[in-house]
């Protein structure tokens, strides 16, 4: 597919693009960032782009389109953005907007905390193919896409998973409970109540590793993907397993 490797900068990477779409949800609402703040940001990306391609929910659009490919390629010889930088840029956008910088957190890992989907939001569920942004051309890494705008082998797994996705997103509660987490993390939290009153609070520490890798998320998150939250939905049963069941009973389970 003529797909470059990468060098590893940290322009590239996740950390970088935190900041960069805080710094556009503030441009992109008409907010002033100080200066050499905003010229850091914009050896990535310039203010023009962080307000055309701004969208709450997905960060796609700061990396796969064709204007901010362009824009990455000819300002290629400026200075990374450092690990200094986007901390000190990220710290003082939150001093000074807090409320801006937490929605712009909020909206961006909606698929993890929303029992339903928001207006204007979208749930990557899974992938039967290669697919391309709307706004990016397939010629840029050599593929030609067919008349559906994707690249797959159309066989009997591919067709009955669309079919049974169908049917589930007629229902929406069907599509919150297989596809979403918020249902999940809320019961969590009531069997987590439970727990606590009847004093095993040790089970407490299977939830750990989930904590974790959420916290994780939620700071860097910034697109749709169920790849990001499928694991909670399945902590859930297991933890429904041990909240019910005796302590002498847990090495099954584990």
């Amino acid at each position: 597919f003529k797909v470059d490797k990468g060098d590893g900068k940290e322009k590239d990477s996740t950390f970088v693009n935190t900041v960069i779409r805080s710094t556009g949800s503030l441009v992109y609402k008409g907010k002033t960032v100080k200066k050499e703040y905003l010229d850091i940001v914009e050896t990535n990306l310039s203010k023009e782009l962080l307000i055309k391609y701004y969208d709450p929910f997905n960060g796609d659009t700061y990396g796969f389109t064709k204007e901010v490919i362009d824009y990455l390629k000819e300002n290629s010889d400026k200075p990374v953005i450092t690990t200094k930088n986007v901390l000190e840029i990220y710290l003082w956008e939150l001093l000074h907007y807090p409320n801006i910088i937490i929605k712009e957190r909020l909206d961006a890992s909606t698929l993890f905390w929303t029992v339903f989907m928001p207006d204007g939001s979208f749930n990557h569920k899974y992938a039967d193919g290669i697919y391309f942004p709307e706004n990016l051309d397939g010629e840029i890494v050599g593929v030609k896409l067919n008349d559906n705008n994707y690249y797959s082998n159309q066989n009997i797994v591919v067709k009955g998973l669309r079919l049974i996705n169908k049917i589930v997103e007629k229902v929406k509660i069907f599509d919150s409970i297989v596809w979403r987490s918020g249902l999940s993390l809320i019961l969590i939290t009531i069997l987590s109540y439970i727990v606590i009153i009847n004093k095993n609070t040790i089970n407490l520490l299977s939830l750990l590793p989930m904590l974790g890798n959420m916290g994780t998320w939620i700071l860097l998150m910034s697109h749709q993907s169920f790849r990001y939250v499928w694991y909670i939905n399945i902590i859930l049963f297991l933890f429904i397993l041990i909240s019910f069941t005796k302590e002498e009973q847990h090495e099954k389970i584990y």
